[in-house]
């Protein structure tokens, strides 16, 4: 990288410097001196590293302040590379790299190691950011380490000026806390306030549910006891009625057991003509079967022909798909092939730039190393897969045409049982017309044993009717006195519900009233809290215009240091609100105090921030 170089005129040779060609005893103690003092540089941490040196380069800085603003970054660079953040000072070469080529932009690392030789100039494999900033600036380092840092009286006013800045950032930092606790806690408090009188509402929404379940309670118990009463009544009637419906029932069981006598007779009939009507359905069924059998075979049959004939589609679909991966492998070796005479025609053309040509000839060295085995593995492979298809596409139309064969015998089977089981059933009806003769015999006695068996089941259905009335009845009563009884336990129930409501509502109402009374404290402690920030924006106001005072005062060296306090104080704005930059403008502006802080950044910091 190029890097810049201080003009003669600009930088700041130190005392025992000017004294080199005269002075013994200087020159011999010199080298081990100034590197002792740089050492101890080098100890510091990166802001006073930088503070130092822009002290010791004030001349060459205060014509370059965009150059300052680089030095602010450096630090920060630093500070994020190094674990130790704001308390480190040095880097290692790996991070020393990141902080060149973030600082300078990108290296070789030929470009990186030079440079890092050129920086360490302890020799220890570190880089502290005084190093690091001798060796961007060319910076002679005995002149840096032996560079007055500015007077005592000057150093007195910058320590002053420095201490406002920082008890004003403090003051900041600590009402900013203060306020952020006491807007948390106000929110905490106004929720607990909403939640407390949410709390209060439902309380009294549920008093007065308890009472108007109470009323119920006490309207349902009287409604039970007049049920139960009724009850008991209906009970003694279905009793009535059962005994007289056992009676009939009774009388009718007699005359059906006469009916079925008769009927017996001629089941006994009705039965020969069945058994001759079973062997003829018997060898029905056989040949029905035989019939469906030899069908179920010629479908089995055709089935399997339908199945072997789509397989062997597959087969061929399957042939085609192997033979399509062959044809893309063949393409991709053409592609392959054509990609490496391209990248070889761009490295050899000498009309193209260097760039290219080392482009073109690093892809194409990494092609030609690829292992071209696999590509041509999978070509044999499918090659073989599509031979092999082919066999079983061939095999598949053999098979298929066995099935064929297969499924016009079971036909002809299939037609056979059908004129069989024709026959059967010619038989089958001559064996039906007896039985039906047999069968209107047996229905005429059947008729009449049903008709007796009628008026039993209705006799039977009665007298179940009134036993059925008679358990519900007592059913009912029993239910009844449940009732009643658990609607006199939730009339006491719902009673004490009552009581507890009228409990949970007062607790309510007090905890409504607490926490009414904590959102005000916690809404004084907010405005408190504000009052402490507009007391740090007064400091800030005051801060700035003591350092503005000292920016006036102090001269030479010590302005790097009072230059570095400014843009502390930039950065510590840019994290203020809106608001808050406007409030600290009009405080400024009452008490006649600086709005911008520096005009190193080409602005006032409102814009910066």
């Amino acid at each position: 990288p190029q890097l810049r170089e201080l003009p003669p005129e600009h930088r700041q040779p130190s005392a025992c410097a000017k004294r080199v060609e005269g002075s013994g005893p200087c020159l011999e103690t010199k080298m081990s001196t100034d590197m002792d003092k740089l050492k101890v540089l080098n100890a510091k941490p990166y802001r006073d590293q930088a503070v130092y040196f822009l002290n010791a380069q004030w001349t060459y800085f205060s014509e370059h302040p965009e150059e300052c603003e680089k030095v602010w970054n450096a630090v920060h660079v630093c500070c994020q590379l190094d674990n130790r953040g704001e308390e480190g000072n040095e880097l290692d070469e790996l991070k020393a790299h990141i902080l060149l080529e973030r600082i300078e932009g990108a290296v070789t690392v030929k470009e990186m190691r030079e440079a890092l030789r050129a920086v360490d100039i302890d020799f220890n494999r570190m880089v502290s950011l005084a190093e690091f900033l001798i060796f961007k600036y060319k910076a002679n380092y005995h002149e840096v380490v032996n560079a007055p840092q500015g007077s005592e009286e000057d150093q007195k006013r910058i320590v002053e000026a420095q201490n406002a800045v920082s008890n004003a950032q403090k003051a900041l930092e600590e009402s900013e806390a203060q306020k952020k606790i006491a807007l948390e806690t106000e929110n905490k408090s106004r929720a607990a306030a909403r939640e407390a009188n949410n709390k209060k509402d439902l309380a009294q929404h549920a008093e007065s549910d308890a009472k108007a379940a109470e009323k119920a309670a006490e309207e349902a118990k009287d409604l039970a006891l007049q049920k139960e009463t009724t009850a008991i009544e209906l009970e003694g009637e279905a009793k009535k009625s059962e005994n007289a419906a056992r009676d009939a029932e009774a009388k009718a069981i007699e005359e059906e057991a006469h009916a079925k006598d008769a009927e017996q007779q001629a089941v006994a009939s009705e039965a020969d003509a069945t058994n001759r009507e079973g062997v003829a359905r018997d060898a029905e069924e056989q040949a029905r079967s035989d019939e469906a059998a030899s069908l179920a075979k010629a479908d089995e049959a055709a089935g399997k022909e339908a199945e072997l004939a789509e397989l062997e589609n597959e087969q061929k679909q399957a042939e085609l798909a192997v033979q399509a991966a062959v044809e893309d492998i063949k393409r991709e070796e053409e592609t392959f092939k054509k990609t490496c005479d391209g990248l070889r025609s761009t490295s050899e053309d000498a009309s193209k730039g260097p760039v290219v040509r080392g482009t073109a000839a690093n892809e194409l060295a990494q092609l030609l190393v690829k292992d071209p085995l696999p590509l041509q593995r999978a070509k044999i492979l499918e090659e073989a897969a599509l031979r092999k298809q082919q066999r079983l596409t061939k095999s598949a139309a053999e098979t298929r045409e066995v099935a064929t064969k297969a499924r016009e015998v079971a036909e002809q089977f299939a037609k056979q049982a059908s004129n069989q089981r024709a026959k059967a059933e010619q038989d089958r009806e001559a064996a039906e017309q007896a039985r039906e003769k047999a069968t209107k015999d047996r229905e005429a006695a059947t008729k009449d044993r049903e008709s007796a068996e009628d008026s039993r089941a209705d006799a039977e259905s009665t007298r179940q009717t009134a036993e059925q009335e008679r358990a519900n009845a007592e059913s009912a009563r029993s239910q009844a006195s449940d009732a009643a009884r658990k609607s006199e336990d939730d009339a006491e129930a719902a009673s004490k519900s009552r009581g507890i409501a009228e409990d949970q509502r007062a607790a309510a109402e007090h905890a409504a009233q607490l926490a009414h009374e904590a959102k005000e404290a916690a809404e004084a402690s907010r405005v408190k809290a504000e009052e402490k920030v507009t007391e740090s924006f007064e400091k800030i106001a005051l801060a700035e215009e003591h350092l503005e005072k000292v920016k006036k005062t102090v001269t030479g060296a010590g302005r790097g240091k009072v230059w570095y306090l400014e843009r502390e104080m930039i950065e510590a704005k840019k994290f203020m609100s809106p608001a808050q930059l406007a409030r600290l403008a009009k405080l400024e502006a009452a008490g006649q105090g600086p709005v911008s802080l520096s005009n190193a950044l080409g602005g006032p910091a409102t814009v910066v921030a």
